[in-house]
């Protein structure tokens, strides 16, 4: 056979093949080098956006944290009276053997005021005491387990959750 019968060469030109430097070749990569640009500028903003707001959570998580603290601290701080020797004992021993309602825990010193101050309106004693962050509020000052029970019976109406608790 004839190699100029062959129209088949003629069709593929070696200028326009891919990779051979033809005009298709360059116009595919240079549009794909600009995609590729793009998708990674778009995922470079998305990598800085969830670091800085990864930083942005830690810092308002240990500044609420510290905020909280310092509350608690300036509230436990408060200077105490001190009683004489003689009467520490007296009332280290009251408090060992002293229960009281404990109503609810508070992780804000001003929520735990309000409901201190809903509990005095209707007569009851209150206590708050900070402990590992949190701000307890109890009612009452027993000697027995017994006569805590009678005000415990009252209180479950409003705060399911209260218990009987030492001092």
């Amino acid at each position: 056979m004839d190699k100029a019968n062959h129209s088949q060469l003629e069709l593929f030109s070696h200028s326009k093949l891919p990779g051979a430097g033809g005009v298709l070749s360059q116009n595919f990569f240079s549009r794909i080098w600009r995609y590729e640009k793009s998708v990674l500028i778009i995922i470079g903003f998305i990598i800085v956006g969830v670091v800085s707001f990864s930083f942005g959570v830690e810092k308002g998580r240990s500044s609420g944290i510290s905020r909280d603290s310092l509350a608690i601290r300036q509230a436990t701080t408060q200077p105490k009276p001190q009683a004489p020797p003689a009467a520490q004992a007296i009332i280290r021993d009251q408090t060992e053997r002293a229960y009281t309602i404990q109503v609810a825990s508070f992780q804000t010193r001003n929520l735990a005021q309000k409901e201190e101050q809903l509990l005095k309106s209707r007569g009851h004693q209150t206590l708050l005491l900070a402990k590992s962050g949190y701000i307890v509020l109890c009612v009452g000052k027993f000697s027995d387990k017994n006569t805590a029970r009678v005000l415990l019976s009252e209180l479950k109406k409003r705060y399911g959750d209260c218990y009987i608790r030492r001092l």
